[in-house]
């Protein structure tokens, strides 16, 4: 059974260091120059930040401590990155204005036409539980449709196992507003295009119209759309309202909170 505490070793580095990004620290490993309990790295090792001692030329990493959370709502053409896009809005512009303490990082993604709750923190280890499959931390969405969901598509939708692979649109812009193609992938397009098992969706209300609220226990890529391309329904509107414990309530798009002491304790038992 994997560990959900250890960390890839190039993101522990981007956390805890100011080498820089990840594609950074990745080069930095590549060099020689990281070392963990002694031993020299290597790319794609992980590490647990609690146990192991990962070194630098030398020098000791020290892991920050921990201890800023934030609720973001997300608004429509923010992009989830922190790559550098001319022209275009990404969380590293959001979190520049909010003038944090500390470096933070995203808990998941939503795509760029999508948006609403995104979770905000330093906190490496929980953000590796809130995300890992085996927690089954729970996501809720409101969806916008085409058309109606009928009684019976709805029940389709609980019933399924599995989603098909899809192909990225080649376009930078397509997929940035994460469209997903769900034509049969080319042979050579993944390097598995088995179908994608899934917990089976729940679907809380809205049955007979054509904006429903729908639970996921996972956060697959581009899972909502995918679920609903299953049926021959597409999404036009897609907004996360709930993650495991926490709620988006009346925060207006664009705007962000800090976790009160209790939403972090009850964030941190959703997966102990």
């Amino acid at each position: 059974m994997s560990n959900p505490s250890l960390v890839r070793l190039q993101k522990f580095l981007a956390r805890h260091t100011t080498y820089g990004s990840r594609r950074t620290c990745e080069q930095l490993i590549a060099s020689g120059a990281v070392r963990i309990n002694g031993q020299p790295a290597h790319l794609g090792q992980s590490v647990d930040p609690e146990h192991d001692r990962v070194e630098v030329d030398g020098r000791t990493v020290v892991p920050k401590k921990s201890g800023v959370y934030v609720l973001y709502n997300k608004p429509r053409g923010v992009l989830c990155t922190f790559a550098d896009e001319p022209g275009e809005t990404t969380l590293t512009d959001v979190i520049r204005r909010m003038k944090l303490p500390v470096r933070v990082f995203s808990v998941g993604r939503l795509d760029a036409d999508a948006e609403g709750l995104l979770l905000l923190t330093d906190d490496g280890t929980l953000a590796e539980r809130l995300t890992h499959p085996r927690f089954g931390v729970s996501r809720t969405y409101e969806v916008g449709l085409n058309q109606s969901l009928t009684p019976e598509v709805a029940e389709r939708v609980r019933r399924l196992r599995s989603l098909r692979p899809f192909v990225l649109p080649k376009s930078r812009q397509a997929q940035a507003e994460g469209r997903a193609d769900m034509r049969p992938p080319r042979r050579d397009a993944f390097r598995d295009t088995r179908p994608q098992r899934i917990t089976p969706p729940k679907i809380l209300d809205g049955v007979g119209g054509r904006h429903v609220r729908i639970l996921l226990k996972e956060g697959r890529q581009r899972e909502v759309k995918r679920i609903f391309a299953e049926v021959g329904l597409r999404v036009e509107y897609l907004r996360r309202v709930g993650f495991g414990p926490l709620r988006l309530k009346d925060l207006p798009p664009g705007a962000w909170r800090t976790l009160s002491r209790a939403e972090i304790e009850e964030l941190k038992s959703e997966n102990s």
